[in-house]
C-alpha cells in the first residue's frame, strides 16, 4: 500500500496536477521518449535529417509539418511524408524555404510529426515528436 501511495504521489506530484494538468516535467519526459530523430545537417540549405527509431513502425505512418518563425510569429511554413523510412533508419530532407531575414530578428524552424490516422487513444494530428533549431541571421553580420 505504501509503494502504491507512493507512486500515485509521485505522479500526481511531478508531472501533473491533481486536476490533470500538465507540468513542464510531463514535456520534458514526452520529447526525451520520442521515437523521431531530427538533426540538423545544413540549414542554411533547408537540409535536415530524420531518424526513425521505431523498432517496428514505418514513418509513413506519420504526416510531418514544419514552420519558420520570425520573432515568434510563422513567415513560412510546409509539409512533407517519409514514406518507406524502415525502422532504425535515416534519411536526409530538403525543407523549401526561403525569406529575407531582417536584422535584429530571431529566426527558428519547427518540425513536427503528427499522426496521420486515430489510433487506439491516440487522435488525428497528435504530435508524437518535435524539434526546434535556430537559423542564423546573416543579416546581423553585414
Amino acid at each position: 500500500m505504501m509503494c502504491r501511495q507512493m507512486v500515485i504521489s509521485a505522479t500526481t506530484g511531478w508531472l501533473v496536477n491533481p486536476d490533470r494538468a500538465v507540468k513542464p516535467p510531463l514535456l520534458e519526459v514526452k520529447k526525451v521518449y520520442q521515437y523521431i530523430g531530427f538533426a540538423a545537417v545544413d540549414l542554411a540549405k533547408g537540409i535536415i535529417s530524420i531518424e526513425n527509431k521505431y523498432a517496428f513502425i514505418p514513418l509513413d505512418k506519420f504526416a510531418f509539418d514544419w514552420e519558420v518563425q520570425e520573432d515568434g510569429s510563422t513567415i513560412q511554413s510546409g509539409t512533407f511524408q517519409l514514406a518507406g523510412l524502415l525502422p532504425n533508419a535515416k534519411k536526409n530532407v530538403t525543407l523549401d524555404f526561403d525569406f529575407n531575414k531582417k536584422p535584429g530578428s530571431e529566426y527558428f524552424l519547427n518540425i513536427y510529426a503528427k499522426t496521420k490516422d486515430e489510433e487506439n487513444l491516440v487522435p488525428k494530428d497528435y504530435a508524437v515528436a518535435k524539434e526546434q533549431f535556430e537559423l542564423a541571421n546573416t543579416a546581423d553580420m553585414a
